[in-house]
């Protein structure tokens, strides 16, 4: 780490550079005035520059200012005993200067201070290159959005709000993302500028209102849904009917829609815009003003659009405990708040100091990574579900993966008269399913084995990645009698003949998948400890076990795998030690 010290008191800068070095600085440079400090800067490269806002030939402000082009990868920190409200403000003029980060240390400054100051630095340059590196250089064409629109490229995360003061959550937001085939997720802020057509706009819009709705149908009927707007979907002619058929078709009530429209997009809105603003009102959907503090703020704008909802800027969020100005600007906005009867949301809550201090100023309802990270449906439900315990089984929201359309068709029907299961869906292939996963609520996988081109065992590990935590049920029409113990092995609760009738076969699949759930074993459930068996064999005898129950004898088991028929029995023997059994038929009731 390469350090500059900017400070015309040598003894106070020579004592920073010992502590600095003693704290693991390679290199340390000190600057007795503002000419020497752009000298060192025009020859090297610092990690971090220490300044002092006093100094012989200028002030501290006008370095920061001469050197922000060369130095924006450097983070600073500003030293001074002076006003701590004007270093404040300092501080805030050098964020805008674009460098890589700004703090400040009061004199006399703590080593333990300045020790968490360089570690903190370390470690957040280290997230920011290993989570943002490429993705802040990305750039996309209009043309391209819209193909990731149409190609269903284009997917939702949730992030929850909490009323703190029950624990519960109350709401999600919305948060677009695209699914790029060469940058993997992509987030909405890196690609949303790139828009200038009004009608893509509407189209994103539409795409998210959609998915949102159908995900959040089998959640609690007390939980909002915000989705972002802009001045160019308010604007839209066929907002209001958009809405309001799309509500209507998959059953969601209105009043839990939330439209989320940031400060400057608001105060863009012309007549025709208020007036559609004013008909969603009308039909119970809210409105939230987002980023609040961010923009052009003009109170009377308030009176004239019917807003619920005002969400604080995470810039002001941000270490609002120790900043008297934010503190005082985020109090008088909750007042506000409370005067006008509106909800109020702080958002960018990612320490537990600032979450304490917000709730002692009286905000209940909190959005941030400290709450939690935008996260798939599936999880989202998981967590809720955690919230909303019952004594009730839970709903089965099935998805069938078979390649034949037929056979998809007939089981979606049984399993429609069945009262447990909620929603049915079917996908052809393993890409289908995923999508499928990514953007529904799904509690039960039945996997047909032998998918055209593809294996069925393939799709269990890809969905637990897109957040899948349910249950799998495998099936299929061959004959191979390793298929129930494969089954278990990939993560399965069982194994079905898809030889059977069709509603015999649904019937199987809910028995399966409830008993699964309560007969429960004093320590471990049947299937956990075949399962678990299964996962002390080695890969060899896994590859034996398989030949075995496929029906082929010894001697082509020693073969195929270039063994004697001796090792091909030592490893039988073993196989069966460790499964607990005496013979392939004990194996083949076991797992069927």
């Amino acid at each position: 780490m390469k350090v500059l010290i900017v400070e015309d008191d040598r003894i106070q800068a020579s004592k920073l550079k010992l502590d600095l070095m003693s704290l693991g600085a390679e290199e340390v440079l000190i600057a007795a005035n503002c000419l020497s400090a752009m000298k060192l800067c025009d020859q090297y490269n610092f990690n971090l520059i220490f300044c002092d806002i006093q100094l012989p030939d200028h002030d501290g402000i006008y370095l920061l200012s001469k050197i922000a082009d060369k130095c924006y990868k450097s983070h600073v920190v500003i030293i001074s005993a002076g006003n701590s409200r004007l270093l404040s403000h300092i501080e805030r003029i050098g964020s805008l200067l674009a460098f890589k980060q700004v703090t400040r240390i009061d004199k006399p400054y703590d080593i333990n201070a300045l020790n968490s100051l360089i570690k903190n630095t370390t470690c957040k340059a280290k997230r920011k290159k290993d989570k943002c590196s490429y993705n802040q250089q990305l750039e996309f064409t209009e043309r391209e959005i819209l193909e990731a629109i149409e190609n269903k490229h284009i997917f939702v995360h949730y992030q929850p709000q909490i009323d703190i003061n029950t624990g519960s959550i109350v709401g999600l937001e919305a948060l677009a993302r695209w699914d790029h085939p060469d940058y993997g997720v992509v987030t909405a802020n890196q690609f949303v500028n790139a828009l200038c057509e009004g009608q893509t706009h509407v189209r994103l819009f539409q795409t998210i209102l959609e998915k949102s709705l159908v995900a959040l149908q089998a959640l609690p009927e007390s939980m909002q849904l915000s989705i972002n707007i802009t001045d160019r979907d308010i604007q839209w002619s066929g907002l209001y009917d958009s809405i309001y058929q799309t509500c209507a078709l998959h059953n969601f009530a209105p009043n839990r829609l939330k439209l989320e429209l940031s400060e400057n997009h608001l105060y863009q809105a012309d007549v025709f815009s208020l007036l559609t603003l004013s008909r969603l009102k009308l039909i119970g959907v809210k409105l939230s003003i987002d980023d609040l503090g961010l923009g052009y703020s003009s109170l009377i704008k308030l009176t004239q659009i019917p807003i619920d909802e005002i969400k604080i800027n995470r810039n002001l969020i941000q270490n609002v405990e120790t900043d008297f100005q934010k503190s005082t600007i985020v109090q008088l906005i909750f007042n506000l708040a409370q005067k006008m009867q509106l909800t109020c949301v702080a958002e960018g809550i990612e320490k537990s100091e600032t979450l304490h201090y917000l709730k002692s100023l009286g905000i209940s309802i909190f959005q941030g990574y400290l709450i939690g990270k935008p996260l798939p449906i599936n999880d989202i439900t998981a967590m809720i579900s955690r919230q909303f315990v019952t004594d009730a089984p839970a709903p089965i929201h099935c998805l069938i993966v078979d390649d034949h359309p037929i056979i998809g068709a007939a089981l979606c029907q049984s399993f429609k008269l069945h009262n447990q299961v909620q929603s049915v869906a079917s996908a052809k292939n393993i890409l289908q399913a995923l999508n499928y996963i990514r953007d529904n609520q799904c509690n039960l996988l039945l996997i047909d084995i032998n998918l055209r081109g593809e294996s069925g065992f393939e799709l269990i590990s890809q969905a637990r990645e897109k957040g899948f935590q349910g249950k799998v049920i495998f099936m299929s029409s061959g004959d191979k009698p390793n298929y129930p113990f494969l089954s278990l092995e990939k993560g399965g609760i069982g194994f079905i003949d898809k030889g059977v009738d069709v509603n015999c076969l649904v019937q199987q699949v809910i028995q399966l998948a409830t008993s699964h759930t309560q007969s429960v074993d004093p320590t471990v459930a049947p299937s956990q400890k075949k399962r678990s068996s299964m996962q002390s064999l080695s890969k060899r005898e896994h590859e034996v076990l398989d030949s075995l129950m496929s029906g082929h004898s010894n001697k082509s088991i020693a073969n195929t795998l270039s063994l004697s028929e001796k090792t091909v029995s030592t490893y039988k023997s073993r196989i069966f030690d460790k499964l607990g059994v005496n013979s392939l038929i004990e194996i083949s009731k076991m797992y069927f």
